[in-house]
């Protein structure tokens, strides 16, 4: 921090050892109100760090007003630090999504809440609101993962293994090669009974 700027230092470490193969620090305003120059910041440097990879197709541009934005950081940092009552921020980020509608990432932890609510609960609200917010991320960014992985795991836990054969497949065409799905093919055939 340095009065009204912050400075943020972003690095990219080799996976094998991380060794920092690029690394840039710069800064940014500090209030609430330039929270979108910090993300278009982040976003740009983080191309400038990748040369040469694309943004996956369909990646939808943050979509949120400035003070959404701030309510959703601080929904987030509240999750991640534990310990909290799940249902009132789900009620925090549902009211994000009603005044935001095309901000996306409010809409998939919102659904993430949902399904760990019916979870805990087994209130099959829950898990249809889950569903509903599953839906309209899906609807905002048709091609982007992280809504079906969202889908994958409702038609797991709703006992639907037809479905999540098919979101599966989908998922991997859009992330050929990626280890996850290994993961989440042995979750499917363990629900469907093929432990072996």
């Amino acid at each position: 921090r340095d009065g009204t700027l912050a400075r943020v230092t972003l690095r990219r470490l080799q996976g094998a050892d991380g060794r920092v193969l690029w690394t840039e620090t710069f800064p940014v305003p500090l209030d609430m109100g330039s929270l979108h120059v910090l993300a278009d910041a982040v976003e740009l440097k983080v191309r400038d760090a990748y040369p040469g990879h694309r943004l996956r197709p369909g990646v939808p541009k943050l979509a949120v007003q400035d003070r959404d934005y701030a309510a959703f950081l601080e929904v987030n940092r509240r999750i991640d630090k534990g310990a909290v009552s799940l249902e009132p921020e789900l009620a925090r980020l549902e009211e994000i999504v009603r005044t935001s509608p095309r901000f996306l990432e409010a809409q998939t932890l919102a659904a993430r809440l949902a399904l760990n609510l019916f979870k805990s609960r087994r209130d099959v609200a829950f898990l249809e609101r889950a569903s509903e917010l599953v839906q309209q991320a899906r609807g905002l960014s048709p091609e982007d993962p992280r809504p079906l992985r969202q889908e994958l795991e409702i038609a797991l836990v709703a006992s639907r293994p037809q479905d999540a054969e098919e979101i599966l497949s989908r998922l991997e065409r859009l992330l050929s090669g990626d280890p996850e799905l290994l993961v989440l093919r042995a979750r499917l055939a363990e629900r469907q009974g093929r432990i072996d």
